[in-house]
């Protein structure tokens, strides 16, 4: 019910990882992670005949965590619209989940709409060269920025402020 309520939806099925020490005088920490029973229909619909090998589903945020051991560290998976970052600290427990909205689709657009190009040369761009550098090269001196950088600079820095405060967060 829990899941179903943070979702927003009719149902949920969940999974839970151990992550964080515990001790033997506590209940064991860990995180829950949910899935709407509609989309969990979705999947096995789109399975067709191999829905019945389905043995589990597994958010890649959780398989990160499973066996995490050492300092904190930090994920972000970027997806075609959003990306998530993950902050987690495997002594304590703590986990900071954050969804933010830029995704490979808004670094298509920005350059897309800065040089005039359609979305699909804009994407075959980004695929067939590295297109960002660092601010300064060897020497020190800062080269001019390309087009491309230009066009996705506030994008660019926009995540930086999203991932700065959620680091703040977290800390």
């Amino acid at each position: 019910q829990a899941g179903a309520q943070e979702l927003g939806s009719k149902g949920a099925i969940y999974g839970f990882q151990p992550f964080g020490s515990s001790s033997e005088h506590e209940v064991e920490r860990g995180i829950f992670a949910f899935i709407s029973t509609e989309r969990a229909q979705d999947y096995l619909a789109a399975l067709d005949s191999l829905a019945v090998k389905l043995v589990q589903i597994v958010p890649t945020s959780l398989l990160r965590l499973a066996g995490a051991a050492g300092p904190p560290f930090a994920t972000i998976e970027m997806r075609a619209t959003s990306s998530t970052l993950i902050l987690a600290d495997p002594e304590t427990g703590a986990v900071a989940c954050r969804e933010l909205p830029v995704g490979v689709h808004s670094f298509v657009a920005a350059i897309a709409e800065a040089t005039s190009i359609p979305m699909r040369d804009a994407a075959e761009g980004l695929e067939r060269r590295a297109c960002f550098r660092p601010d300064a090269g060897a020497d020190g001196a800062v080269a001019a920025l390309t087009a491309t950088e230009r066009a996705v600079h506030r994008l660019l820095a926009s995540l930086r402020t999203e991932l700065l405060a959620a680091l703040e967060y977290f800390v």
